[in-house]
């Protein structure tokens, strides 16, 4: 990665368990090392915000963290003309069972996280 250049961390920020979760360890990657990651705002970016699509022109790495099977985020970023690195999945990747109620476990958001710092680190 060169010195200017970030993971820009795309989020599901859904009405449920699955996408808080998401968004979560989105923040949670953002927070920890804002040098080396940034955060997306997916609804700036699906309106066609310069400042958003300009973050993932320049990004290093594009990650989306999906909250469930619908992948929401992902498809805004290909509507938009972008692809992922990386995308993992709340539901697929990491056995969470959706519920339509916006809470979280931080130890699924611990866990979650260090997974995708390592999966970032794989790719080099």
């Amino acid at each position: 990665m060169s010195e200017d250049k970030k993971t820009i961390i795309v989020s599901c920020s859904g009405a449920s368990n699955t996408g808080t979760t998401a968004d979560r360890v989105a923040r949670n990657l953002c927070v920890d090392n804002p040098d080396r990651n940034d955060l997306l705002c997916l609804a700036a970016f699906a309106i066609r915000k310069q400042p958003s699509i300009k973050k993932l022109q320049d990004a290093d790495k594009i990650v989306v963290i999906e909250g469930c099977p619908s992948r929401c985020a992902s498809e805004i970023l290909k509507q938009g003309g972008f692809a992922s690195n990386l995308v993992v999945e709340m539901v697929a990747d990491y056995g969470i069972k959706k519920v339509m109620i916006p809470v979280w476990e931080e130890k699924d958001v611990g866990r979650i996280g260090k997974d995708v710092q390592e999966r970032v680190k794989r790719l080099g």
